[in-house]
Order: structure tokens, then sequence, then C-alpha cells
């Protein structure tokens, strides 16, 4: 039994496949260390089969070599940039988390983190867990591989404007800060008030030991405090989430 494939096919497949695994390999939930890279392999070759022959059949394929390397090394550069612009806002679940764990003194609690391989203080391990499962339950997995789909819409063969991708990246790390403010700002309202009344209290009892309770108040304050924000942060996921899509997608179309 003989399989005949037809080369244009192949190359188109080959192509297609190359943009989604770039995305996969940086972009949640698929970066992590528990999604093997063989998974994220077959995942991106079974999404290129689909794909291969809808919206890029149109495009012409290179078929000799020194064309169809810099057409390869162009899907994976796109695929890279719009993962990473996903993974980029999604981080500021994360930073607004280590922002909390900084002010209420809790970064001296840090564990390593085996899916990031880095340390995590809790309140931050927190958040990335909780935005994480809100990415998996509200589909957002899906919406990820969709966008990475519909890019071929707007940037067939991948090719990136470098002037264009320096003003991106900065305007992704202005809105990652943005955001992580955003994320945190009623939890560190809420430590700020702490330390303003524990200020003021120190100065009405100055006999009153402030740093040997003003730990436990503000640890009262930060579990009161994120047990009233934490179901909010479904909503922002998906906010983000859409942000990181459309810049992914609008630096790619230059």
């Amino acid at each position: 039994m003989e399989l005949m494939f037809a080369v244009e096919s192949v190359v188109t497949v080959l192509l297609v496949s190359s943009r989604i695994l770039a995305t996969l390999l940086v972009a949640p939930p698929f970066n992590g260390g528990m999604v093997p890279v063989r998974i994220r392999l077959g995942l991106a070759v079974a999404i290129g089969l689909l794909v291969a022959s809808g919206p890029v059949d149109r495009f012409d394929v290179p078929l000799e070599l020194p064309t169809l390397v810099t057409a390869i090394a162009s899907q994976v550069v796109a695929g890279l940039i719009f993962g990473f612009f996903v993974q980029l806002l999604l981080s500021a679940f994360q930073m607004a988390g280590s922002i909390i764990d900084l002010s209420a003194g809790l970064s001296a609690g840090s564990l390593y983190d085996p899916m990031t391989q880095s340390q995590v203080a809790p309140v931050g391990r927190i958040y990335q867990l909780v935005s994480m499962a809100a990415l998996l339950t509200l589909d957002g997995h899906l919406l990820i591989v969709r966008g990475v789909i519909r890019s071929y819409e707007v940037a067939p063969i991948g090719l990136v404007d470098t002037a264009v991708l320096g003003a991106s990246l900065s305007r992704g790390i202005g809105q990652l800060l943005l955001a992580a403010l955003e994320v945190g700002f009623p939890v560190l309202a809420a430590l700020m008030l702490t330390e303003i009344a524990l200020g003021i209290a120190s100065r009405a009892a100055p006999r009153l030991n402030i740093l040997a309770i003003g730990f436990g108040v503000k640890s009262m304050v930060l579990f009161f405090a994120l047990g009233l924000g934490l179901p909010l942060l479904a909503d922002a996921t998906i906010n983000l989430l859409d942000l990181g899509l459309r810049s992914g997608s609008s630096l790619l179309r230059g």
C-alpha cells in the first residue's frame, strides 16, 4: 500500500504547524511544565492539518529550500510574538500578587514553582493559580488557539515590521504594569489603609508594640481582601486575554 502526498500540502502543514507550535511554546496555559513538548508538538500538527485546507490555501507555498527556510523562520517568529503578548499580559496577575506580597511582608516566604521554574511568593502563586483556573474554565485556551488560527488572515506569511515591533513591545510592557496595578489595587489599598491605621495607633499609644501586632493585623486584612477580590479575577482574565490576542494580531498586521 503506497501513500501519496502532494508536496504543496506537506509544506503548507509544516508552515501552519510552525506558527502554532511556536505560540503553544510560550502562551499559557500550554507553556507550563505540566504540558510536555511532545504533546504541544502533536497538538500543533493536528491543528495544522485542520487549518492547512482553510484560509492558508490561497497563498503561494514556497518550494525552494532557501525560501522555505525563510518562510518557516518567519512563521516561528510570528508565533513567538503572538504567544509572547498573550503571556505578557496574563503575567499581570503574578506581578500583582508579587507587589501585594512585598507590601504585606510575605516576600520572604517565596517557594520554588515547578511550573514557571522560579521563586514565587504565596499571594503571587494564588493569583497565578486562580487566573489559570479561570482561563481554562472560560475556554481561554480555545480562544488562544482560535486567535493564532485567525492570525493567518492578517499575516499569512508572518512577516513582522521591526519598527512596529519595538513600539509594540514598549506598549505591551506599559500595559502589563498598568494591568498589574489594576488587578492588585483593591488589596493594596486595603493594606495601605491598614498601615495608616497602625501608624495612627502607634502615635496614640506609644507603648503599643506595633511590630508585634502589625503583621497579624495586616495578615487578617490581606485574607479578607483576597476573599473579596479573587472572584473578580475571572473577568480580568478574559479582558487581559482579549487585549493580548488583539495586541498580538495588530503587531502581525504591522
